[in-house]
């Protein structure tokens, strides 16, 4: 998921015109995914991921409802990313 995440990277650079600011953020959130479920291939996240994901962040008292929000725009964005080039056939993030 790794390779995916840094082609979404560089998608948001490249096309989207991210910030340098965004695009540090965005990669610690999708860092933060990948190291939860290391090895998970994009095509077999599920909702049950993403929700496990958003208590774990929702436990973490040092984490702001900004950061969280953030997080969860950043694995929108890049579940989109992924389901427009073919990775991913549901939305995992739908209904969370």
């Amino acid at each position: 998921m790794r390779l995916q995440s840094e082609r979404f990277l560089t998608h948001l650079r490249a096309s989207r015109n991210y910030s340098t600011h965004t695009l540090r953020a965005y990669g610690k959130d999708l860092e933060a995914f990948v190291l939860r479920y290391p090895g998970l291939e994009p095509g077999a996240i599920e909702r049950v991921h993403v929700r496990a994901f958003l208590a774990d962040l929702q436990k973490d008292v040092a984490l702001s409802r900004a950061t969280i929000l953030r997080r969860m725009a950043a694995l929108r964005s890049f579940f989109k990313f992924l389901r427009s080039n073919g990775f991913l056939k549901g939305n995992p993030v739908f209904g969370v």
